[in-house]
């Protein structure tokens, strides 16, 4: 059975709520990455499609600044869904998380996307 509204906003500011726990952490800035390429699907599913843009683009420069990888190419991925599909930056974001996938040996780039960064539409 599927969420209903009110149980998608709960789960949503759940996720608002873990973000902010993990960006707080002083350890590793692993939860820093994660907290950044969350915060860009709760954006989007609470219909923030320019702030979710604007998150996406902090999350790559996190993701690249810590050499987290897989995490900054989904972040290009997701950002270059995101914007217009024939736009030469969109094109060019996306280019490049294929390639990376493609150089790593990923088979379903989507797939693997759906799980490191996801809540975004297919």
């Amino acid at each position: 059975m599927a969420p209903d509204d009110a149980q998608i906003k709960k789960f949503l500011k759940r996720a608002t709520a873990l973000c902010k726990k993990m960006e707080r952490e002083k350890v590793v800035h692993y939860g820093k990455v994660l907290a950044s390429t969350l915060r860009p699907a709760i954006s989007l599913q609470n219909g923030q499609k320019e702030k979710a843009i604007e998150e996406l683009r902090y999350a790559i420069q996190i993701s690249e600044e810590n050499e987290m990888l897989f995490y900054l190419n989904g972040a290009k991925y997701r950002l270059g869904n995101l914007l217009a599909k024939d736009s030469e930056e969109g094109k060019g974001l996306r280019a490049e998380a294929l390639q990376y996938c493609k150089e790593e040996g990923i088979v379903d780039p989507p797939k693997m996307f759906n799980v490191v960064i996801p809540g975004f539409p297919s």
